[in-house]
């Protein structure tokens, strides 16, 4: 049976034999057994945004088409259009189970980040807290504009221009928590991963940060220029569909920085994975030998093969070569 044993702030599987005294720092991948709590971390919050991505072309593709059907349904229904709202309406949903499915693996993602976040140095370990923190910026944010636009505003019958007054009114409202949310999210993306990324990858951290807040801005600006320069009152079937598909459109544009957030968060893990960089010593103080004057017991394990590279003896449950680091595409657990 494999050793588990508390490390700091993370849980790590260490493999069937422990490190001999004195094997000093960096410690070899052979003797971490199964993943970091870093790594499956990183795992579930690239699948996260990956699933992200999909579900909201999902959603804004879904809501044009719907919206260019329902619009145009007024000059010219047709039993036709029902039935093909009924399709995008299931397009629609399969993106909202996406959204849950993203909300899940994002809470598991930051507890193992959390968990692991000395796994790799004090900078990391402070960046993982600013990352958590920001997270719940960001909720409380999206909280406080839901309650907001909850809001009723004058009778759209009785008073029309007052109406039109209160909507815009809540449209600024709603334009800036958006936007101070989305540098929320943003920021705790990218601390969550700083450390753990090279100079060009940090590069396109910031990079996907900058262009999420620029088409933040952008919504809010084409936003407030069409309802203050536009009569809605007056507005044609023609301009409303413009105008909703303007809005959607830059809704779906929001989407962009998390590809590029995706690539970052996949290089990271393959990085922790390949054991590229390597987990920080205080977290593991028996990578110093610390901890093997202690007695721990050296269990037998079962040969299974060599290392194709070098020809080092191979036991169950390695992942890389002990001796030259060569990663084995094929172990057994």
């Amino acid at each position: 049976m494999p050793i588990r044993r508390r490390s700091g702030e993370g849980v790590s599987e260490l493999s069937d034999q422990e490190p001999p005294s004195g094997i000093g720092y960096p410690p070899s991948r052979e003797f971490f057994r199964g993943e970091l709590e870093t790594e499956k971390g990183l795992k579930h919050l690239s699948w996260g945004i990956g699933f992200y991505i999909i579900a909201m072309l999902l959603i804004v593709v879904g809501a044009l088409l719907a919206l260019n059907i329902a619009i145009s349904g007024i000059e010219t229904p047709s039993s036709e259009q029902a039935s093909e709202l009924v399709g995008i309406g299931g397009m629609i949903c399969g993106g909202m189970f996406l959204i849950f499915l993203v909300i899940v693996l994002w809470l598991l993602g930051l507890y193992e980040m959390n968990l692991g976040k000395r796994e790799f140095g004090p900078e990391h370990s402070s960046r993982v807290k600013n990352g958590i923190v920001l997270i719940l910026a960001y909720i409380v944010l999206m909280v406080v504009n839901v309650i907001l636009q909850l809001e009723q505003g004058p009778n759209p019958l009785t008073d029309s221009s007052g109406y039109i007054s209160f909507l815009r009114a809540q449209f600024v409202i709603s334009g800036v928590f958006s936007m101070a949310s989305t540098i929320a999210l943003s920021l705790a993306i990218v601390n969550l991963v700083y450390e753990l990324c090279t100079e060009r990858y940090k590069r396109i951290l910031w990079a996907a940060f900058s262009v999420s807040i620029v088409i933040s801005a952008l919504g809010l600006v084409l936003g407030l220029a069409l309802l203050y320069v536009t009569d809605l009152g007056g507005m044609s079937i023609e301009n409303l569909l413009q105008f909703a598909n303007l809005a959607m459109l830059t809704l779906g544009l929001a989407f962009i920085p998390f590809i590029l957030f995706f690539f970052c968060y996949r290089h990271a893990y393959n990085r922790v994975s390949d054991w590229e960089i390597k987990p920080h010593q205080d977290a593991f103080p028996w990578i110093r030998g610390e901890a093997a004057d202690e007695g721990y017991p050296l269990l037998p394990r079962k040969l299974a093969g060599v290392c194709p590279k070098c020809g080092t003896p191979r036991y169950e449950g390695e992942k890389f070569c002990a001796n030259c680091g060569t990663k084995f595409k094929k172990y057994k657990d």
